[in-house]
C-alpha cells in the first residue's frame, strides 16, 4: 500500500504543475510532474493524469517524441483514455507520422463521435493520409521495376544497372513503405543472396546497407531477417578484410541490436535525465530494460561475438569491428548491460591477448594497427561499468591471474605480448595496470628487455615505462628505475627508440606544470628535448614518428618558453597542424589538441588571491609562480600566429573526433 504522505505529496505536486501550466511555465510544470512521477508507488490515476498533462506541455514546447512517449505510457495504463489518444496523435501529426495519427484520430472518433475537436484533426489527416495511400502504390511500382533489375537473370542488364538498382532499393527501404514493400516481395532472400556474391564487393556492400535499412527502428523486421538468414550468417559478414563491406557489416549488426533491444531510445533517455540533473532537478535514474526474448537475443549475439573474438579465422578488420560494437553497447550505463558477463567469460582474457600482439609480428590472430587503441577504450569502457570496490578488485583479480600465467609459461614472446597488454592497461583503465607493472618482477621483466638487443624488445619496454609515468603521484616508485634506463634509450641511434625514449623524458619533464619555479630536469634540458621534438616534426622521413614527437611536446609546451620555441619553428607549425589533421588514434588527436591548448593558454588555471599567497610564504608553502611568457600579451600573440599558419583548418578536422576529451578541449579553443 502507498504512504498516504506520498500520495499527498505526488497529488501536490500535480496541482502545481497543472497551476504552471495555466501561467504557461511549460519546463517549471514538466519538473513538477516528473518529480511526481518519480515518487514511488504514486497511484495509477494520479500516474496517468501526471504523463498525459507533461506529455501536453511537450506539446506546447515543440518536444514531440517526449509527448508521443507520454501518452503511450499513459495509454498503458488506459488504452481508452482520449486524452492521451488525443495528445498523441497531435504528436504524430507534428512528427509527420500520418498513418499513425490517422489510427489514433480513427480510434477517437469511435470513443467520441461527437468531439469537435477530434473532428478537427481528422479532417486535418484525410488529405495526407490520401497522399500517403497515392504514395504507397507508387512505392510498389518503384520497388517491383527496382527488385527486377537488380535482381533477375536478365542477359541484357549490366552489373552497372544491378548496382544502381540496388542502391535506389536501399532509399526505399529506408520508407517505411518501401520496407514494408520489400519483405512482401521476398527482398530479404534477394538481398542476402547478393551478400554472398564476394566477387563483387560493391554490390555485397549494397545489399549490406540495404538490409540495415530494413531493420532500423523495426523489430519485426529485425527478427525476420535473423530468421531468414541466422544470427551466425549475419555476424560473418564481419569476417572481411575490406574496410568499406566491414563497416557496412557492422551498421547492419548494430540495427538489428538497436531495433530489438531499443537502446538508443534509452541512450537518448540518459541524455535528458542528465541534462534535468544539470538543472537541478529530482529524477529517478533510468533502467534499462528488455522482455525476454529480446535478453534472449542480446545473450546469443554478445556471447557469439566474445567467442569470435580470439579467432584464427577472423580478419583484423573484423576484430577492430567486433571491439567496436562491444564498446558501443556492452556497459549498463548507456548499452545493453554485457560488461560483467564479459568478464565472467573469456571476453576479458581474450581482450588482453589481442592487447598484446604486435601488428607488424607475425601471430595466429590478426590485429590492425588499431586493434591495441580500441582495447584499451574497451577495458576502461568495462572498467568503469563496474559498480563499487567489489567488482573493481574482481575486474583486477582476473587481470592479475592473467598476467601469472602469461609471465608464467617463460616464454619471451609470451613475456612481451603480456607486457605490451599491461602498457594496453596503462592507456586504459591506468590504475589496473598501474598495479600490474608494480607485481614482482615486472619492472625487472622490462629493465632486461630495455638491455635486449632486439628492437622490438626495447620498444615494447621503452613502451611500458613511458606509459607507466602518466601519474606522478603513482609512478614515483617506478621513476627511479626508469630514468636511467629512459636516459640510455635515449641515445640509441634508432630513430624509432630514441623518439619513444624521448616522450618519456617529455613526460618527466613535464610534472612541474606551469609553476615556472620547479626545476625538475637540469637547467636547459627541456629546451634539449624539445628541440629534439622540434626535429622529429621537421624531418620528412620522419612522418611516422610525428605522433610521437606531438605526444612529447604536449608535455613539455606547459613551459613557457618551449611555447615560445615551438612558435618560431613554422616548419614544425605546419607538421603539428599536418598531425592534427590527420590523426588516426585517440591519443594522438588528444595530444595534437593538447599542443595548441598549451600555446594558447586555453588550460583552466586557477586565481590565487594575493592574500593567500603571501599567506602561504608565510606559513613556508610553496607558491606557483607565473612565467613572464605566460602573460596575455604573449598568449594573444601566439593566438594569432597558429590562426595566420592554419590551425583554424585543423580545428574544423579535429572537431569530426569521437572522443569527448577532445572535444571538451577543442571548445576552449
Amino acid at each position: 500500500m502507498p504512504q498516504i504522505t506520498e500520495i499527498s505529496e505526488a497529488t501536490a505536486l500535480k496541482e502545481k504543475g497543472n497551476t504552471l501550466f495555466k501561467n504557461g511555465q511549460y519546463e517549471e510544470a514538466v519538473s513538477a510532474y516528473t518529480e511526481a512521477l518519480n515518487i514511488s508507488d504514486v497511484p495509477t490515476e494520479e500516474k496517468i493524469a501526471c504523463l498525459k498533462n507533461r506529455s501536453a506541455c511537450y506539446l506546447k514546447t515543440k518536444q514531440y517524441l517526449f509527448a508521443v512517449s507520454d501518452a503511450t505510457e499513459a495509454l498503458k495504463e488506459n488504452p481508452h483514455d482520449t486524452k492521451a489518444l488525443y495528445r498523441r496523435c497531435q504528436g504524430y501529426q507534428e512528427l509527420g507520422q500520418i498513418e499513425d495519427a490517422y489510427k489514433d484520430a480513427t480510434q477517437l472518433i469511435k470513443i467520441d463521435p461527437k468531439n469537435q475537436a477530434v473532428q478537427i484533426i481528422m479532417q486535418k489527416l484525410v488529405s495526407p493520409m490520401q497522399e500517403k495511400v497515392k504514395e504507397r502504390t507508387s512505392m510498389d511500382g518503384k520497388v517491383a521495376q527496382m527488385f527486377s533489375l537488380a535482381f533477375q537473370d536478365n542477359p541484357d542488364v549490366t552489373r552497372e544497372t544491378k548496382l544502381t538498382a540496388t542502391n535506389n532499393i536501399i532509399v526505399l527501404a529506408r520508407e517505411e513503405s518501401g520496407a514494408q514493400k520489400i519483405i512482401r516481395e521476398n527482398g530479404i532472400f534477394f538481398l542476402h543472396k547478393m551478400a554472398l556474391m564476394k566477387e563483387d564487393s560493391e554490390l555485397q556492400q549494397a545489399s549490406y546497407r540495404a538490409l540495415a535499412n530494413l531493420a532500423e527502428n523495426s523489430r519485426i523486421r529485425a527478427e525476420k531477417i535473423l530468421k531468414e538468414i541466422s544470427l551466425p550468417v549475419v555476424l560473418e559478414t564481419l569476417n572481411t578484410s575490406n574496410e568499406k563491406l566491414c563497416v557496412t557489416a557492422s551498421q547492419l549488426i548494430s540495427g538489428i541490436i538497436n531495433a530489438i533491444t531499443d537502446v538508443d531510445a534509452f541512450k537518448a533517455l540518459v541524455k535528458e535525465q542528465t541534462a534535468m540533473k544539470r538543472r537541478g532537478e529530482r529524477v529517478k535514474p533510468a533502467k534499462f530494460t528488455i522482455d525476454e526474448a529480446a535478453q534472449e537475443f542480446v545473450d546469443e549475439i554478445f556471447s557469439s561475438l566474445t567467442k569470435m573474438l580470439p579467432s584464427r579465422k577472423l580478419a583484423a578488420r573484423g576484430r577492430d569491428a567486433i571491439i567496436e560494437i562491444f564498446i558501443k553497447y556492452i556497459t549498463g550505463v548507456s548499452g545493453v548491460g554485457w560488461s560483467k558477463k564479459f568478464m565472467e567469460s573469456e571476453g576479458l582474457y581474450s581482450l588482453l591477448t589481442i592487447a598484446g600482439i604486435h601488428c607488424k609480428v607475425e601471430s595466429v590472430i590478426k590485429v590492425t594497427v588499431h586493434s591495441r587503441m580500441h582495447s584499451a577504450l574497451l577495458l576502461t569502457r568495462i572498467y568503469d561499468d563496474m559498480i563499487g570496490d567489489k567488482q573493481r578488485d574482481h575486474f583486477k583479480e582476473r587481470c592479475h591471474d592473467y598476467f601469472k600465467d602469461t609471465f608464467g609459461e617463460g616464454d619471451i614472446d609470451s613475456t612481451v605480448e603480456a607486457v605490451r597488454a599491461i602498457t594496453t592497461l596503462l592507456q586504459g583503465p591506468y590504475d589496473v595496470g598501474s598495479m600490474l607493472i608494480s607485481m614482482e618482477g615486472v619492472l625487472g621483466i622490462l629493465l632486461s628487455m630495455s638491455k635486449s638487443e632486439k628492437k622490438l624488445h626495447q620498444m615494447v619496454a621503452v613502451e611500458a615505462l613511458v606509459c607507466s609515468a602518466s601519474k606522478k603521484d603513482k609512478c614515483v616508485g617506478i621513476l627511479k628505475d626508469a630514468i636511467p634506463v629512459l636516459d640510455s634509450l635515449y641515445d640509441s641511434s634508432d630513430p624509432e627508440i630514441r623518439v619513444r625514449a624521448l616522450v618519456g623524458l617529455c613526460k618527466m619533464a613535464s610534472f612541474k606544470g606551469t609553476d615556472y619555479s620547479i626545476k625538475t630536469l637540469e637547467d636547459g634540458e627541456n629546451i634539449i628535448l624539445a628541440e629534439d621534438c622540434l626535429k622529429f616534426l621537421t624531418n620528412p622521413d620522419d612522418k611516422e614518428l610525428w605522433k610521437w614527437a606531438t605526444e612529447g611536446l604536449a608535455y613539455l609546451s606547459l613551459d613557457a618558453d618551449i611555447k615560445e620555441l615551438i612558435m618560431l619553428n613554422v616548419p614544425a607549425l605546419h607538421s603539428l597542424i599536418e598531425v592534427a589533421k590527420h590523426a588516426n588514434d585517440k591519443i594522438t588527436t588528444y595530444a595534437a589538441i593538447t599542443v595548441f591548448v598549451n600555446l594558447t593558454n586555453s588550460y583552466d588555471k586557477q586565481d590565487v588571491p594575493e592574500e593567500i599567497k603571501e599567506l602561504a610564504k608565510f606559513a613556508k608553502h610553496h607558491v606557483p609562480e607565473d612565467h613572464p611568457k605566460d602573460s596575455l600579451e604573449y598568449s594573444k600573440a601566439r593566438t594569432r600566429k597558429l590562426a595566420e599558419e592554419g590551425m583554424v583548418s585543423a580545428l574544423v578536422e579535429l572537431s569530426k573526433t569521437e572522443s569527448e576529451n577532445s572535444r571538451e578541449q577543442i571548445c576552449r579553443l
